[in-house]
């Protein structure tokens, strides 16, 4: 018997991954939808909370701004190191349904 946990973690790389593309343009959109609540796996956890930091300072979204914050708060090899954030820059190839994603960790 497989158990199911309660979260997506597809849907958690695809919401990191297209705010890292997109940047602020689609993070104002999602910002108000999203918390780290949203979050199962502790280093999506962890970007996201560094995301929101930049995004509440007016600073630039990409993977280096958020690398570099991670990397500020002594926290980048807590999340995978800089493989594992400049991974998620490029794991999806548009954030066309970047609000598809944030309905399914609304609903885990």
């Amino acid at each position: 018997m497989q158990v199911k946990f309660p979260h997506s973690e597809e849907a958690e790389v695809w919401v990191l991954s297209s705010v890292m593309l997109q940047g602020t343009t689609i993070l104002e959109e999602i910002i108000t939808k999203v918390s780290e609540e949203h979050f199962w796996t502790r280093g999506h956890k962890i970007i996201w909370k560094a995301i929101e930091t930049l995004f509440h300072h007016g600073s630039p979204i990409d993977g280096m701004s958020v690398l570099a914050k991670l990397k500020d708060q002594g926290k980048d090899k807590e999340v995978g190191g800089d493989y594992y954030v400049m991974k998620l820059c490029t794991t999806v190839p548009t954030s066309a349904h970047a609000e598809y994603w944030v309905g399914v960790l609304e609903e885990k």
